[in-house]
Formats: C-alpha cells, sequence, structure tokens
C-alpha cells in the first residue's frame, strides 16, 4: 500500500519541483500523464476481477472511501477557515445600488 502511494506522491512533488515552460513537453507530458492513469485504472480493474469475494470487497471500498472524503472534506473547512481567520479576504468590489 506504501509502494502505490510513493509511486503516486513522488513523481507528484518532483514534478512540482521542475519548472517547465516549454509547451510541446507540456502537451507531451500531459499526453504521457492521461496514459498512465488509464494504464493504473486497467491493472485496477484486473485485481478487482480475480478478488474471490468482490461484494464484501467493494463494500469494505465504500466505507474506506466516505471515511475518506468525509475527513477531507472536513479537514478543508477546518484549513479554509483558519486561513480566513489568519488572511481574511478583503474584497475591493463596489456595490451600486
Amino acid at each position: 500500500m506504501f509502494s502505490g502511494l510513493l509511486i503516486i506522491l513522488v513523481p507528484l512533488i518532483v514534478g512540482y519541483l521542475i519548472p517547465l515552460r516549454q509547451q510541446a513537453a507540456l502537451k507531451v507530458i500531459n499526453q504521457l500523464l492521461s496514459w498512465m492513469v488509464y494504464l493504473i485504472l486497467f491493472f485496477m480493474g484486473i485485481s478487482l476481477a480475480f478478488l474471490d469475494n468482490l461484494a464484501s470487497n467493494l463494500l469494505a471500498i465504500l466505507h474506506y472511501s466516505a471515511v475518506s472524503i468525509t475527513v477531507i472534506l472536513l479537514c478543508n473547512i477546518a484549513a479554509l477557515m483558519w486561513l480566513e481567520r489568519g488572511l481574511p479576504w478583503r474584497n475591493h468590489h463596489r456595490y451600486r445600488a
């Protein structure tokens, strides 16, 4: 599980650290990323096809997903509230009545 997480996170972090401005290279990288996503989904589908008790595993996946989504949303809301308190949004628009 951690190796899969590292496979995803390490290139993501390295990609943010490398500045790239050439449009042709960005287009090639985006195309490669699309193919990598399809490849990952293909392998995930194959691994799901060989599970013996797929129904119970899908229920467990649903529970993990629901808990993950809930925790991520709550953390995002808490971070936004903390950010709003530290750096309040200043609206510079004028409203006409």
